[in-house]
């Protein structure tokens, strides 16, 4: 059969693999740590950056793999204040919170398929109010459900979150998918629909409007890796609204690996992206979030923060789809050649 899932144990943890022979693709979840993508190869091509080992992986849950966020970026001193209520998130980074909790804990395994038809998929779930962790800090209850897909070479993820208590809840999702970049930086380019950059504080939140910024356009032409500021590994923005088409390209030279274009497209759910570049791997995260770091704390309105919450009975959908496409002739331009090109977003 083209298509399988296999649920195993590897070093203690849950692990689901979806695996498509015909298009040598291969898809890795931790279930017992955060319903963690850790290991994905499409048409051959290795994707993410994985941890050493599984003890790393739980104990750095945030550093490898693709971590689900909730809720993505910091929480300064680890309190917000939501709908009249007060939050105390636990601290897990030094005086702060990073990006929930969701992504250490073990996830259920509701389903696993395979079919021609359908291709290689898994769901998975955690309920906060079920979770003593979570219920601790987090009194309502709200069921998390993901669902990852891979057919026919590409890799599709479904978030779900429904509210099924009786008050509005605080919520916000991101991903942080590490894209490994192995090699010359100069050999890839990052290819992004952003509008604006926030700049934050000093405690990393965000007080005045998105502006333009001359790195959105140049990730808007395409901007080699070896060109990132150095001055900064992180920086949050605003992106083009509607369907968006994240692009990491490598460029082929003899007798090396064969160009390649990875896409990420995300749906309207994710207005925001955050783009990081790791000391400890050579990886670039590309980050869809639904909101910005720290948004409870912003003194922007909700329509530049994303800060939202979830009604009762509300559900609420996060799309990401990731495929590989080849690179033709003319899309391999030299750098100074690229350095003028217009905005890629329209015109594919």
């Amino acid at each position: 059969m083209r298509y399988s899932v296999q649920s195993c144990l590897q070093e203690g943890c849950e692990v689901l693999i979806l695996r498509d022979e015909a298009t040598d693709s291969e898809a890795a979840v931790a279930a017992g740590i955060g319903a963690n993508l850790f290991r994905c190869r499409l048409q051959g091509e290795e994707w993410i950056e994985p941890a050493p080992n599984f003890k790393t992986l739980a104990q750095r849950s945030s550093e490898f793999g693709t971590p689900l966020l909730w809720p993505p970026g910091r929480v300064h001193r680890g309190v917000f204040h939501y709908d009249g209520r007060e939050y105390r998130l636990p601290l897990n980074e030094g005086a702060n919170h990073l990006h929930g909790e969701l992504r250490r804990l073990p996830w259920n395994l509701v389903n696993q398929s395979a079919s021609e038809g359908q291709g290689a998929t898994v769901v998975l779930s955690i309920h906060t109010r079920r979770n003593a962790q979570i219920a601790c800090y987090y009194p309502h209850e709200v069921e998390l459900r993901v669902t990852y897909r891979l057919r026919e070479g590409q890799l599709t993820g479904l978030l779900e979150a429904v509210n099924e208590g009786e008050t509005p809840a605080p919520f916000g999702f991101g991903l942080h998918p590490y894209f490994t970049v192995r090699g010359e930086a100069s050999r890839w380019r990052l290819r992004l629909p952003v509008l604006a950059c926030y700049d934050l504080n000093e405690h990393g939140i965000a007080v005045e409007r998105p502006r333009s910024h001359s790195l959105c356009a140049r990730l808007q032409d395409g901007l080699w890796l070896s060109e990132w500021p150095q001055e900064r590994a992180f920086y949050v923005f605003q992106c083009e609204p509607g369907i968006k088409r994240c692009l990491l390209e490598r460029l082929g030279r003899s007798g090396e690996e064969a160009p390649v274009r990875r896409v990420m497209t995300l749906d309207d759910a994710f207005p925001y992206l955050a783009i990081f570049r790791p000391e400890w791997a050579q990886a670039v995260s590309v980050e869809p979030w639904s909101c910005i770091t720290d948004a409870y704390q912003s003194p922007l309105p909700p329509a530049w923060t994303g800060a939202s919450g979830l009604a009762p009975g509300e559900c609420r959908t996060y799309r990401w789809h990731w495929q590989a496409e080849s690179l033709s002739n003319e899309d391999q331009r030299s750098e100074q050649e690229s350095s003028g090109r217009g905005s890629a977003w329209n015109k594919r």
